[in-house]
């Protein structure tokens, strides 16, 4: 799902440099902002997880009951 890879791929941004920025020895306010823009990197990447655990528990499965009851399969593919 397009939520939870965006998450992944926002978590592994943010720990990547998060690393380069820990190690590098710029000036403190910078150092700051970049910690800053990390920090609200994860809370967005926590948010896209929780909107795609919101999607998939109630409304994916009030549609698939809805499917199972309205699109019965065939049998023997259809004879």
């Amino acid at each position: 799902m397009l939520e939870e890879q965006y998450s992944k791929l926002l978590r592994s941004w943010s720990a990547k440099f998060n690393k380069l920025v820990e190690k590098n020895s710029s000036y403190h306010t910078l150092q700051t902002t970049w910690l800053g823009m990390l920090k609200e990197a994860d809370r967005t990447a926590q948010l896209h997880t929780s909107m795609k655990e919101s999607l998939m528990s109630d409304p994916y499965e009030k549609v698939k009951q809805w499917k199972k009851e309205n699109y019965h399969s065939l049998t023997l593919g259809g004879i």
